[in-house]
């Protein structure tokens, strides 16, 4: 008999921590709930037009030194491969001899 006291204690502090959990799973339910329809106003607020103009701001939008839109790198780029192959083009050509033991591409010293 000292036995059944015990146990029915077990079983409201068991029935106890199960009305807990189920409070609290009900309370997560809902906050995913309200999360998720937020998500779901904010997708549906973006709309392909805004998608459209984002992208073409970042083509051909205002650009700074540090951060050129995409029409600014490409042009970027383009100057500094020209300015690379004119000085290229003034190196002796003599300076692109073949490879030996004996040398690295540059005249002897000597």
């Amino acid at each position: 008999m000292a036995d059944a006291p015990n146990t029915k204690t077990q079983n409201e502090e068991q029935a106890s921590q199960d009305e807990t959990i189920r409070q609290r799973l009900e309370i997560s339910n809902g906050y995913a709930s309200l999360l998720g329809s937020q998500s779901v106003q904010s997708f549906t607020a973006f709309t392909f037009e805004e998608a459209l103009g984002l992208q073409i701001e970042s083509i051909s939008g205002q650009g700074t030194d540090t951060h050129p839109n995409q029409l600014g790198r490409v042009a970027r780029i383009k100057m500094q491969l020209l300015q690379s192959v004119e000085q290229v083009l003034k190196i002796d050509p003599s300076k692109f001899n073949k490879k030996t033991d004996q040398t690295v591409n540059t005249p002897p010293d000597g």
